[in-house]
């Protein structure tokens, strides 16, 4: 084993994930010299590359998402391939290659347990080099290491979009056991009437059978079915504006989609769908937002953070002990703070957060319920859909009693 082989692999000893491919492209990258250094991930398809860590001059820049048709990395999810003598001039189409002005190249593939390319290694010289096969020798120590790394951050990966995937099923579950419960009261109400003209309609049946039908007995008839009808038909139009909100709302949270809502009216039809949520602990809610606020966003996105935050108020929040208390109080106030952006405050007055839970609340995996089958991912979700989504910013003011998240998005 070569020297700088046995270089790299003290530098990466005690590395593991993101840790490790950091370590290892700056080991390499003072090794060996060269002006670029990338290590990336691979999608299925071979149709594009991520990086992982992309090491220019030495240094640490931002990592990005490119095409690999057009690049000598294409040729590098097959073997390990080298490029010299302006390798720029080979791939004009490259344009980080040729902004860069490369002449050199070599690239290697990172195998999966299958044998699949999952992701590549290359070193870039704006020199022609004359150590390719040293070169070579360095990525065939590394490649077994650089292999299981990957392999794991894939399969952390998985895990990580099935514990969302779960994650979101259980915030839809809240939505469907909300709706069901209030579907089920003006369905209830729906079916009493039923029974009421049905039963008015065999006292008019069998008083004409008797031919005994007098005017009051008519004028009770029609009385009573005007009285059940309009109740029927309220409660009736009350079940389907529900179930059109859940629709909508669980649709929202599982298509993300650009469009053009008015704030108040849509987090009014998300809020319908979570009374049930409220009743246990009778959950004062009140929303107070301008009518006037239009704005083009996702609304799904909205649906997930509306749910997640009022789920977890009435079941952390509200604890047992003031679960009948007439005081308990959600607020959500939305505020224009310019033409295209809007800001939210959320509180409520429970239990609120300990030190430990504010600084830790936006963290993946990160629960105070753990032994309650909470999996920490909810409020983490969140964060990253609103920074990344609605280019806003969530925080947690800890300063007053009960919980207060304050986030912001912005208008397309």
């Amino acid at each position: 084993m070569s020297s700088i082989v046995c270089s790299v692999f003290e530098s990466i000893s005690n590395s593991y994930g993101n840790a490790f491919f950091k370590s290892i492209a700056l080991s390499l990258s003072d090794l060996l010299k060269p002006d670029q250094c990338i290590i990336a991930s691979v999608d299925d398809k071979k149709f594009t590359a991520t990086t992982i860590i992309n090491v220019k001059n030495h240094e640490v820049e931002d990592n990005f998402t490119y095409t690999l048709a057009g690049t000598p990395c294409a040729e590098s999810t097959n073997e390990i391939s080298y490029y010299t003598n302006n390798v720029s001039t080979d791939f004009p189409k490259d344009k980080r290659l040729n902004d860069s002005i490369i002449k050199t190249y070599l690239g290697t593939p990172i195998k999966g347990i299958n044998g699949e390319c999952i992701g590549i290694l290359c070193v870039m010289y704006r020199e022609v080099i004359n150590n390719k096969d040293e070169i070579v020798e360095v990525f065939n120590g590394i490649s077994n290491r650089l292999s299981a790394e990957l392999n794991h951050l894939h399969d952390q990966q998985l895990l990580k979009n099935q514990l969302q995937t779960s994650e979101k099923m259980a915030s839809l579950g809240s939505l469907v056991a909300g709706i069901t419960h209030e579907v089920n009261t003006p369905l209830g109400i729906a079916i009493t009437t039923h029974s009421i003209l049905e039963g008015e309609c065999q006292n008019l049946a069998l008083h004409i059978k008797n031919q005994d039908l007098t005017l009051s007995a008519m004028n009770h008839y029609i009385e009573a079915t005007e009285s059940a009808l309009a109740m029927q038909g309220e409660n009736l139009e009350r079940a389907k504006k529900l179930i059109e909100n859940f629709k909508k709302t669980a649709t929202d949270q599982h298509r993300l989609e650009l469009e053009n809502i008015n704030v108040k009216d849509y987090y009014q039809k998300v809020i319908s769908t979570l009374r049930a949520l409220l009743k246990p602990q009778q959950i004062t809610l009140t929303l107070e937002c301008d009518d006037s606020i239009l704005v083009k966003t996702y609304p799904g996105i909205h649906a997930q953070i509306i749910t997640n935050l009022i789920s977890n108020s009435a079941r952390h929040g509200f604890s047992e002990s003031n679960s009948m208390s007439t005081s308990n109080k959600i607020t959500i106030e939305i505020v224009r703070k310019s033409a295209n952006e809007i800001a939210v405050n959320y509180r409520d007055n429970g239990a609120g957060l300990s030190d430990a839970a504010a600084q830790h609340v936006f963290e993946p995996f990160y629960t105070t319920a753990r032994d309650k089958g909470g999996i920490g991912l909810g409020m983490s979700i969140i964060s990253k859909l609103i920074k990344d989504k609605l280019q806003g910013d969530i925080s947690v003011d800890n300063s007053g009693k009960g919980a207060h998240f304050i986030y912001s998005f912005k208008s397309e």
